[in-house]
């Protein structure tokens, strides 16, 4: 009798942890502030101006958008990858980034005078049996006249650990130049 109630016990404490993992695995996050919720959809809108720009072959434009200190290493990476036109280089580049409409929010960080927007969308399998993600990096720089494009990175990781957690990236698996916190 003693030691059916020491296991009635024994699984009501295992039950009751269980209910507590269960309960604290489901977080409700608090919601994004309108503040974050504005500079992401200003962020975005000037992506897709980047975006348009390029596709409809107005390097001017699309150079205004840009980070003005970025202009010259872009025109040392056209050179350096054989383009002699920075539009031909440019149009290389942006014409197969994806359509906003086809992205989700994946987060925003914010410093002094830079924003950091993450957007995720499917990724590429190449036939691999695993779901992949595609996280698109805009890296923003403010300037007197508003956001400018200062920097992007895409990469595609794995969607779920070998265990079934889902994994998002981490602050290493980004270039230098789009890590936070900024050196200033």
């Amino acid at each position: 009798m003693i030691s059916f109630i020491l296991f009635c016990f024994v699984l009501s404490g295992m039950l009751s942890l269980r209910s507590c993992s269960v309960s604290s695995e489901k977080i409700v996050l608090p919601p994004q502030s309108t503040e974050n919720v504005a500079l992401a959809d200003s962020l975005r809108a000037v992506f897709q101006e980047v975006r348009v720009a390029m596709i409809d072959g107005r390097p001017e434009e699309f150079l205004a958008l840009l980070d003005q200190e970025e202009i010259p290493e872009l025109k040392r990476l056209a050179r350096k990858h054989g383009f002699r036109s920075l539009k031909t280089y440019l149009g290389s580049r942006y014409a197969n980034w994806p359509d906003l409409d086809t992205l989700r929010y994946g987060g925003l960080v914010t410093s002094p005078g830079y924003a950091r927007l993450t957007l995720v969308g499917t990724g590429e399998s190449f036939g691999q049996t695993r779901e992949r993600l595609r996280y698109t990096v805009l890296l923003f720089r403010y300037q007197a006249d508003g956001w400018k494009l200062a920097a992007t990175a895409t990469f595609d990781l794995d969607r779920y650990d070998p265990y079934g957690h889902e994994i998002t990236y981490h602050e290493t698996d980004l270039p230098p130049k789009l890590r936070f916190p900024r050196q200033f």
